[in-house]
């Protein structure tokens, strides 16, 4: 199945076959966290089994929030987090037990210098995060919503990428 971006045919399987190429296939257990908030972010994957939770916690308390899941089939990662290891917005935990071809984010840098055409892949990304607030406006943030700047980023992205709308929470077909 070719998935494209649909507003300029930007292929992201390049960064499914970089995975499948160059990802370490790591399993997790329910529970597992694949990355931890507040710590130095490092992995992006792809999900081949199980499913994962994004989760935040509130400041001052330990009531766990859900920011956002990622499916098998679907991307993994705190990105743009891991590109440079700045610390994780959100906790990656495992909901099941579950499989991740998972690359650094330092493997994927590499892999967007490679040429225009990934260049260009991270670039479209940036510009999705960038502008995915004004695309929803009924999921605008409070001033005290830190939770939905958290982890709306990639699953966003892929979403849009294949055609869903992030305020329908569609389910991807096959």
């Amino acid at each position: 199945m070719e998935q494209k971006f649909s507003y300029n045919s930007l292929d992201l399987q390049t960064l499914r076959e970089f995975c499948e190429r160059e990802g370490e296939a790591v399993f997790y257990r329910k529970g597992d966290q694949m990355e931890r908030e507040g710590d130095p972010s490092r992995w992006f994957g792809f999900v081949t089994e199980g499913c994962f939770k994004y989760v935040t916690h509130e400041i001052g308390s330990d009531r766990e929030h859900i920011t956002w899941f990622s499916f098998e089939g679907e991307y993994v990662g705190d990105y743009p987090s891991c590109l440079d290891g700045r610390p994780a917005q959100t906790s990656i935990v495992a909901m099941m037990p579950s499989r991740v071809l998972r690359v650094t984010g330092s493997q994927l840098m590499q892999l967007f210098r490679q040429d225009m055409e990934t260049m260009e892949l991270r670039s479209i990304i940036a510009e999705h995060l960038l502008c995915q607030p004004k695309s929803c406006p009924s999921r605008q943030p409070s001033s005290s919503s830190r939770p939905f700047r958290v982890k709306i980023g990639l699953r966003f992205i892929i979403m849009q990428v294949f055609g869903q709308r992030f305020c329908t929470f569609n389910t991807p077909k096959a």
